[in-house]
């Protein structure tokens, strides 16, 4: 991000290293079936509050409480991302509920090729080509 970005905001990651791992506890305690209903909701509502007022993290807001809804939901979002195997890792935190499969996730990423070192291949026409570009009909509509 630029250099006063949200990455570089040190009270927004201090006060999630408080508050994401509070909103994983409340999680861990639900029953599993709630839980998943209850993580879902979660990361939904974060995804919408983030895209509609995420700004208000970076710039602030007027509006009493509005910062503040948002920071709650991207640490909640945050939390229900931290059960998906291999956790969730934002502005450098990271949260999981297990962190073998972080390890597991980390090690098969790893032992994958990377698409970056791979020269992609150019796509061949499969129809007549004039000075090697594709020919395409266009229907034009007729004019009276």
């Amino acid at each position: 991000m630029h250099p006063n970005g949200i990455d570089d905001n040190p009270l927004l990651t201090t006060a999630l290293e408080a508050a994401v791992p509070l909103h994983i506890m409340n999680l861990t305690q639900l029953h599993p079936n709630v839980r998943e209903r209850v993580r879902t909701r979660w990361a939904a509502d974060g995804v919408d509050e983030i895209a509609y007022r995420g700004d208000t993290l970076q710039f602030g807001s007027k509006k009493r409480g509005e910062a503040a809804a948002a920071f709650n939901a991207l640490a909640r979002a945050l939390a229900a991302g931290a059960f998906q195997p291999g956790g969730i890792t934002f502005c450098g935190l990271h949260w999981c509920v297990d962190h073998t499969e972080c390890v597991d996730a980390e090690r098969q990423a790893s032992e994958r090729p990377s698409l970056l070192d791979r020269e992609p291949e150019p796509a061949k026409p499969s129809g007549p080509t004039w000075r090697g570009r594709p020919v395409t009909d266009v229907m034009l509509p007729e004019v009276a």
